[in-house]
């Protein structure tokens, strides 16, 4: 998670900083970064705009480009990340709609409750905006499943279910175009009809495998060497 704070007051800058680096701490970390004018943010994220998962920025730059248009040309060059904007500027606050940023805060009147709930939600959208996906659609009904989400697949006459969530979805398909979709993703065969994701075994024993959902999936003779080796019971 990259956070950059926009502001040609640098006061501003390094209260906000510190609020935002103990919020960020409580939600895993993130590496905050600082710029104090607009051109200075363009130049940094012109190559890869969507190295910034959130913007904090002012409108007001003193003459310079100011933080609306700076967010606009980043939106043209493709930034799909978070926009929050800081500012006293309270008259502007509909002109900010054309950059869709996810709160428009007044600096006079935010609570630092307020910040945080706000800053929390983009930091959430963010990390959610990053989740690689796999989209799956049978009759009409399309899918897209964050991979980290899925616990196994199994097979049936070329019906697959995806149990993810809690949920199964079904879909025509094979489990050998599933697993060379995933492929390096860390999800491993384990019997000629299910495909599970390593991530969220819990334990091997014997000839099966518990998941974490609690569901026992079996293990194949053809798969045994390598479940062998990582039998935890």
């Amino acid at each position: 998670m990259r956070i950059v704070l926009c502001d040609s007051d640098k006061s501003v800058t390094a209260s906000y900083r510190k609020f935002v680096e103990s919020k960020a701490q409580e939600m895993g970390g993130a590496f905050i970064e600082e710029a104090d004018s607009c051109e200075k943010l363009l130049f940094e994220l012109s190559d890869e705009p969507n190295e910034a998962d959130v913007i904090i920025t002012d409108t007001v730059f003193e003459g310079k480009m100011d933080g609306i248009e700076a967010m606009k040309q980043l939106r043209d060059i493709g930034y799909i990340g978070e926009v929050i904007f800081l500012t006293n500027e309270k008259e502007r606050v509909f002109e900010s709609f054309d950059v869709r940023p996810c709160n428009y805060l007044l600096k006079q009147n935010v609570s630092l409750d307020k910040f945080a709930t706000v800053l929390e939600g983009a930091m959430l959208r963010a990390k959610d905006a990053k989740r690689e996906r796999l989209t799956l659609a049978c009759a009409g009904d399309v899918r897209n499943i964050p991979i980290d989400e899925i616990v196994y697949f199994e097979v049936s006459d070329r019906i697959v279910e995806v149990h993810y969530s809690g949920e199964v979805f079904e879909f025509y398909s094979t489990l050998d175009k599933i697993e060379n979709q995933l492929y390096g993703r860390n999800f491993i065969r384990s019997h000629r009809s299910f495909l599970v994701n390593a991530e969220h075994i819990d334990i091997v024993r014997g000839n099966e495998i518990v998941m974490d959902s609690g569901d026992i999936i079996p293990i194949g003779s053809k798969y045994a060497k390598y479940f062998s080796e990582v039998n935890t019971q």
